[in-house]
């Protein structure tokens, strides 16, 4: 968990993760006037990809393995209750401790704005904060097609939304009606493509698990480690990878269908704590 006036003391210690900001200019994107996708969200391969385009899509996808091979498993159930009373309580939030940003600056801006600290509030918009925030995920949203049934391959055939930045992927689940910033009332139909880095202090297995309502992936260093794709309630998968000491590539893709969201990734260092992975102290 991380340290300062942004979080909690976890009970895992002397372990260090830190995400950045890598994919592009932290600048928000103007949004197109009509939200339409070209590839329906629904092909493997082809361009825009993250290194695992060839995997499967749609409801017949795996339970998600680690990069070792080793199955993940499934900790909620795949059709949970659907009104708002019966919704599971959300998991821990508390961040774990094993997260810092890392130390390389981020990229200029483009029309000069200035990234501001990780701000001590949360987001209004539990996706992410509408300008930049000095070492946290940045998220490119995108329109996809209505009916689509999996996480997008090729994103660079999309249209974009909103650009957000995220300390945490923490979006817990709920029903959903209020949308995204400069999406007017779209509050359904759209995928995010998170990117940044993490800094690891120390080698070992790293452990990480991946809660999504609709469909989600995780990729580290262009390795697909979880596969949650798909469309259905909020579920989690988990998996390992052993990870060397420096700097990593994290990339989180996911996909909102109708009307209930979830999007969580939590963090499991060597011989630690499961918490949430958060970036909100350098």
């Amino acid at each position: 968990m991380v340290q300062g006036p942004f979080a909690q003391r976890s009970p895992a210690r002397g372990l260090l993760v830190a995400l950045l900001v890598v994919a592009g200019c932290p600048c928000e994107a103007t949004p197109p006037e009509h939200g339409g996708a070209h590839d329906g969200a629904t092909s493997a391969g082809g361009d825009g990809g993250d290194g695992a385009g060839d995997a499967e899509q749609g409801e017949s996808h795996p339970e998600g393995t680690s990069s070792k091979g080793k199955p993940a498993s499934s900790e909620e159930p795949d059709d949970p209750p659907r009104s708002q009373s019966d919704l599971p309580p959300p998991s821990s939030t508390r961040p774990s401790d094993a997260v810092r940003r890392a130390s390389e600056p981020p990229a200029p801006c483009a029309d000069d704005r200035e990234p501001i600290a990780p701000p001590q509030q949360p987001p209004d918009n539990p996706f992410g904060y509408q300008r930049p925030v000095t070492g946290c995920i940045e998220g490119q949203v995108h329109f996809v097609e209505h009916g689509a049934r999996a996480v997008p391959r090729r994103w660079s055939r999309l249209d974009e939304g909103p650009t957000l930045w995220a300390c945490e992927l923490n979006v817990e689940p709920h029903i959903w009606a209020d949308g995204l910033p400069g999406m007017g009332t779209r509050y359904q139909w759209f995928a995010v493509r998170y990117e940044g880095a993490f800094r690891v202090a120390k080698a070992g297995t790293y452990g990480f698990r991946l809660r999504s309502d609709d469909g989600s992936r995780l990729l580290v260093d262009g390795e697909l480690v979880l596969d949650n794709d798909g469309m259905h309630g909020a579920r989690s998968r988990d998996g390992e990878v052993e990870l060397e000491a420096g700097d990593h590539r994290l990339v989180v893709q996911y996909i909102q269908g109708a009307h209930h969201v979830a999007l969580q990734l939590f963090v499991t260092p060597p011989d630690g704590e499961e918490g949430l992975l958060s970036v909100r102290r350098p």
